[in-house]
């Protein structure tokens, strides 16, 4: 209002039309000659419902906006002659006391036609401020090859591309700008695999040039993903890339209904063979709530995609979007949903509603202790020790959290570690003293010297702290564990770093762990006995927190000789 503006217009997703409509009502209010204009996915269906039900909305763009909002730019904000406006396909307006829906318009066939709004890092000085440690979203691509019923892209045929060179041009710019995050919003980056192969090698080649700080993001086809291609991602420097791959779910027949083809045969050795390299983020989906798939199938679902050991696993839940074939097809799979965006899932025909329940409770643990990194070690113990499937640990933990009504309340990170030493001590109280030692090693993993809390066990050997300044004093010490310190004091290095005592072979724990995630190890030809008996012995760990590694960047730690370490100084 105080910048007076003649006319506004909103993008409108699930996400904000809410919000939006509240700011379009107080806003013809306060300002009734300032015209609206909305646009989106979320106005582009059922138009002429929404503007009677809104009076407040003088006109909405249908689908693909940029022609249409142009044309109509040209119209306004004098008053519009009606015919003209009849003219502008892909347009609905207010016509005497009802709405006109125009025809609409074809898509852009030339996506080159549409202006960049990207021209090189001078034209985006002035957005430095604003794009700073924030994520810009782009796209190369329009469509999807795919016909995914859940998903808009659906019913849009064929896929567009935007010329390469072009696309380049503005990666350079944004790269050049600062930004933190490019995230593609191509539905299936990968599904032209020369032109993926070819940016991703461009991106490669000028990061390494111009030392730019910028990661991407990309939604991929695992299993389009060819062995050239697979050769290339081998060389991207750790964190670099994010992949985000859609699994969401196995059921075959699931799959059928929804008209995805998804061959989990084929993404799962793909995935490992990313996963082992360790140098890209992996980020798996799963969808809980589509048709014919049960409370029973989405455990198996889960299951599969968790024993890949993503570095995200996102339990997502189907929203039936205006526009999508599900959307129309509700009735059939017996799926009850919510009339307010997002849409979501509430029951389907072999989903209740309870379990659905249930089901956000176990999204909800997995953001927390799974998603968060925060107790890697912790939850591999649980699983090992007690072979338990990963669902039935997070379906076990949720009972628990509900018993307890910690589903109500908001917690801080430090209490999610007194919780789950909790849910052991009630409920696998005889693993509780070789757990302690674990998740206080996860916790010294992400505490960056950080108090212990309460629960934390400490140990300590005679004469610790002169131990460890005597082995700082020596420099063959330093050079071996931290040679980016060698040129700092001892008091300078203790402030880096922690040295902790532990009943339990935490590290050797850790690389077991890796053995038995990566499928080196067969858990099934190993018992608990081998795995936990020569681990059940003190050790002393060193945690370096100037230094980081591999794509969760934590930090270092070192094993130290335990008999070597605690002999008397004077020794």
């Amino acid at each position: 209002v105080q910048q007076k503006p003649q006319v506004v217009g909103f993008s409108c997703y699930i996400w904000n039309i809410t919000q939006t409509l509240i700011i379009c009502n107080k806003l013809k209010k306060v300002a009734p000659d300032t015209l609206t204009v909305l646009g989106g996915p979320e106005v582009s269906f059922a138009t002429a419902d929404l503007m009677e039900a809104h009076p407040y909305i003088d006109y909405v763009v249908i689908g693909e906006g940029e022609e249409t909002f142009k044309a109509l730019l040209g119209l306004l904000p004098k008053k519009a002659d009606e015919q003209r406006l009849r003219d502008i396909p892909g347009l609905a307006y207010r016509s005497g006391n009802g709405v006109q829906v125009n025809a609409l318009r074809p898509l852009i066939a030339d996506l080159n036609q549409i202006p960049s709004p990207y021209g090189d890092a001078s034209s985006l000085a002035d957005e430095i401020p604003l794009l700073d440690k924030r994520i810009v979203y782009y796209e190369t691509s329009r469509g999807c090859p795919f016909r995914c019923q859940y998903c808009l892209s659906s019913i849009q045929p064929g896929v567009r591309y935007f010329p390469l060179a072009r696309v380049k041009k503005d990666l350079m710019a944004l790269m050049q700008a600062g930004v933190n995050k490019i995230k593609f919003v191509d539905r299936t980056f990968n599904c032209h695999r020369e032109r993926a192969r070819e940016i991703f090698q461009f991106i490669i080649e000028q990061t390494q040039i111009t030392g730019a700080a910028t990661s991407f993001h990309f939604e991929i086809g695992a299993a389009l993903l060819d062995e050239d291609t697979l050769k290339l991602l081998e060389t991207v420097p750790v964190g670099l890339f994010e992949f985000e791959i859609g699994v969401q779910t196995l059921n075959a027949a699931s799959l059928n209904y929804i008209q995805r083809k998804n061959d989990w045969s084929q993404i799962q050795p793909i995935v490992q063979r990313l996963a082992r390299r360790q140098n890209i983020h992996l980020h798996l989906d799963l969808i809980a709530g589509l048709p014919l798939e049960s409370y029973a199938s989405f455990r198996h679902s889960f299951n599969a995609v968790y024993s890949l050991r993503p570095h995200l696993l996102q339990l997502g839940f189907l929203k039936l979007l205006k526009g999508s074939g599900l959307r129309e097809q509700a009735a059939d799979f017996g799926c009850v949903f919510s009339d307010q965006p997002p849409y979501e899932v509430l029951s389907t025909k072999v989903l209740g509603y309870r379990e659905i329940l249930r089901l956000h409770l176990i999204e909800d643990l997995v953001e927390k202790y799974y998603n968060s990194h925060r107790f890697r070690y912790a939850l591999e113990f649980l699983l090992f020790m007690c072979d338990l499937t990963p669902f039935d640990l997070f379906e076990s933990i949720s009972f628990f959290w509900e018993k307890h009504g910690l589903h109500r309340k908001a917690h801080s990170v430090n209490s999610l570690y007194a919780f789950l030493l909790q849910y052991v001590t009630e409920t696998k109280r005889s693993l509780l003293n070789p757990f302690l030692e674990i998740l206080k090693f996860d916790f010294l993993l992400q505490a960056k010297g950080s108090a212990p809390l309460p629960w934390f066990p400490r140990h300590f050997i005679p004469d610790q702290n002169k131990l460890v300044h005597a082995f700082l004093r020596e420099k063959e010490n330093v050079i071996q564990y931290l040679p980016h310190l060698k040129d700092c004091s001892v008091r300078v290095i203790l402030k880096r770093i922690q040295v902790e005592v532990f009943q339990l072979d935490v590290w050797g724990w850790a690389e077991q762990l890796s053995l038995l995630t990566d499928g080196s190890l067969n858990t099934h030809d190993v018992s608990q006995e081998n795995i936990l008996g020569p681990l059940l012995r003190p050790s002393i760990v060193l945690f370096d927190y100037s230094s980081s590694t591999g794509i969760l960047q934590q930090p270092r730690y070192y094993r130290l000789d335990y008999k070597s370490f605690s002999n008397p100084i004077n020794e």
